[in-house]
Order: C-alpha cells, then structure tokens, then sequence
C-alpha cells in the first residue's frame, strides 16, 4: 500500500531528527542475517544509547543529499549513536564477527563522511576509560619513580645507623 504524502513527509522529519541528534551514523548491509538476530544486536546498542533502523536509499538520500550518498545502493542500515560516536561502532564490530552477512559501507562523523577503512580503524581505537586509565599512569609512573628513591635514601640512612649502632655494642 502506498504512503501518503503526510506520511512521508513524517518519516522523512523522523529521519532528519535522529540523523541531527546523531553523534556518527554508520551504514551497512544487513543481508542474509534473521530478524532475530538483527534484534540481538538492537538489544545491545539499546545498552550503548545507539539504535539502528533500515530505510529505503531514496529516503536517506533526500534528507541527507544525492551527492553525499551517490555510492549508496542495496539494502541499508543506519546505525544512530545518540552519546558515544565509537563505541557503537565497535559492538557492530563484535556483531559482525559472529555475523558474516554484516558489510559495513561508510560511516558519517561529526558530518564528515568517512570510508570503510576508517569505520575499521575506529573500531579498533582503545575505549575511552582505556585512554584515561593509560593517560593517568603515565601521570603517576614519575611521582611513584620519585618516591621510590626518596625511599631509597631513607632506608640507606636507616641501615647506615643501625650499622652504626651494632659496631658501637
């Protein structure tokens, strides 16, 4: 059954919406992979505060343009991270090594457009908390070198009296 214009028009500012609050979107193919597992992976990006929804390519390429999607063809994905731009990414990733049918096409970061080579290096980047946990031990790694050898000196004192101490007795 066709839409009407209304509808259309509702869908397409649904889509202008989720695309706007987007942190990055990430298409894909989805072929050959049951609804049930599809809903798998919706249930995990749910936890990460990403969705993800399938839209016919003539609708994407009206709210987001022909020239920015002019390679977009077969039946697409979108992956919507609403707060991290990466993690999304990297549990598609997870979900695409159990699940062959998943070929990623490009993603779109803080509207830029990248290629699917650098989807892939994405995903492979050290989480955030990962980053600050090595950024904060390269902070500590000086001051703990520091108060070993302030350590080092206290405890050659001490020995150097109790040295001391036993030759006098």
């Amino acid at each position: 059954m066709a839409l009407k214009k209304e509808q259309k028009e509702q869908i397409l500012q649904n889509i202008k919406d989720v695309t706007a609050s987007s942190k990055s979107l990430i298409f894909f193919d989805y072929q050959n992979i049951s609804t049930g597992t599809l809903n798998v992976l919706r249930d995990k990006l749910f936890d990460k505060k990403a969705s993800f929804s399938v839209f016919k390519n003539t609708l994407l390429k009206k709210v987001l343009g022909k020239d920015l999607l002019k390679g977009l063809e077969g039946p697409t994905a979108v992956l919507f991270a609403n707060e991290d731009p990466i993690d999304p990414i990297k549990e598609l990733y997870a979900f695409k090594k159990d699940n062959e049918g998943v070929n990623v096409k490009f993603g779109i970061l803080d509207g830029i457009i990248i290629p699917q080579e650098q989807v892939d290096v994405l995903a492979t980047l050290p989480s955030k908390q990962e980053l600050l946990a090595k950024m904060l031990g390269g902070f500590s790694n000086p001051i703990r070198g520091f108060v070993g050898i302030v350590g080092g000196v206290q405890r050659s004192f001490v020995t150097v009296l109790a040295g001391i101490s036993e030759k006098k007795s």
